[in-house]
């Protein structure tokens, strides 16, 4: 029998289409016409099946979902991915409680309050290092009043709003900063992170390494928010990390025996791939069999995976073959030193 897929819907894609419905609505009601536009910047999952309907008709809820397989012809520790922040595309944290995380995320504790007493004092920037260090560290404190004003004039245009710097700081979880090079106007330097798993932000890494351009504007120097990259320092590929990586899902694999409500090492969000062989664990008896660790390309279908994580997963996901009880294919990411099963997969036929 074929198992069903699932795939989460990420609550950014609730809340882009519960508010043009939501207005459409009213407007109706009003005996006004509406014109409801929909952005395509999240995939659609209006279409795809319920797992309830799925086990009826015998289709996968993943059906019309691209199966194209990525292919790099690289090993995952070479690969160099610049990941750019757009603040305007990360959780924004008045959607949720401080400290209180989504159906779909773990997060770290809250944003900064916003509208506390602040110094309107200017700060000073006499080098890059000096602008970036600071806005980042004031962004961190909460102190939004003195980030903004060490954004350029042009940037805070973009912006709009000073929240967005809160947003940014948040979605990431923003520790400290050590500045360790300039070159030219650019400041390079390590984020400290809360690491996080997350199907709204990705993965975040420990550490992040931080590019930032500034621009002079009179005396002082100014950060250039638009023109910035933050690349996850995620653990690169080792015979101690392929050991870890193996322990978690062994130790998730009893737990999926013993039908603990909570298994153990398990992404709370919700696993994303064929979930009914994970349930098909329950009650089984015997060691579990594992294979070797690869990377994500092992799989037939990573692309569920890349949807519902992006495609930084490519550099961060290892996947372990487990042949019994249930065979199947073990999806896993790094959360700090701990790794987290996300997905599961049907056992790849033929394998390198």
């Amino acid at each position: 029998m074929t198992e069903p897929h699932h795939h989460k819907t990420p609550a950014s894609t609730t809340r882009r289409w519960f508010a043009p419905v939501l207005a459409a609505g009213i407007l109706a009601a009003a005996g006004a016409t509406a014109v409801v536009a929909f952005s395509n910047t999240t995939k659609s999952t209006a279409t795809k099946l319920t797992e309830a309907e799925a086990t009826a008709t015998g289709k996968s809820t993943n059906a019309g979902a691209s199966n194209q397989r990525l292919r790099t012809n690289r090993p995952i520790k070479a690969l160099d991915f610049a990941v750019i922040a757009n603040p305007a595309n990360v959780a924004n944290p008045s959607f949720a409680a401080p400290g209180v995380p989504g159906a779909n995320e773990e997060t770290p504790a809250g944003p900064p309050s916003l509208g506390l007493p602040r110094s309107s004092t200017q700060v000073r920037a006499d080098s890059p290092a000096a602008a970036v260090t600071s806005f980042v560290n004031a962004a961190i404190a909460g102190d939004l009043d003195t980030a903004w004003s060490l954004v350029g004039t042009a940037d805070q245009a973009r912006l709009g709003y000073k929240q967005r710097i809160a947003e940014q700081a948040y979605a990431s979880g923003w520790k400290g900063f050590s500045a360790t090079s300039t070159v030219g106007d650019s400041v390079v330097g390590t984020l400290t992170q809360t690491p996080k798993v997350s199907d709204i932000d990705g993965v975040i890494a420990a550490q992040g390494n931080l590019r930032v351009q500034t621009i002079k504007e009179g005396s002082d120097y100014r950060v250039l928010w638009s023109r910035k990259s933050i690349v996850q320092a995620y653990p690169e590929l080792s015979v101690a990390q392929d050991g870890a990586v193996s322990s978690a899902v062994s130790d998730w694999t009893r737990s999926r025996q013993a039908c603990d409500a909570m298994p153990a090492n398990e992404f709370s969000g919700g696993l994303v791939g064929v979930v009914g062989l994970a349930a098909k664990l329950c009650k089984t008896t015997g060691d579990p069999v594992l294979g070797v660790v690869s990377d994500l390309e092992a799989l037939d279908e990573p692309q569920p995976i890349i949807e519902a994580f992006g495609g930084t997963a490519l550099q961060w996901a290892r996947v372990v073959s487990v042949s019994a009880p249930v065979p199947m294919d073990v999806v896993v990411a790094p959360r700090g030193t701990e790794w987290i099963i996300v997905a599961v997969a049907r056992p790849t036929i033929t394998k390198s």
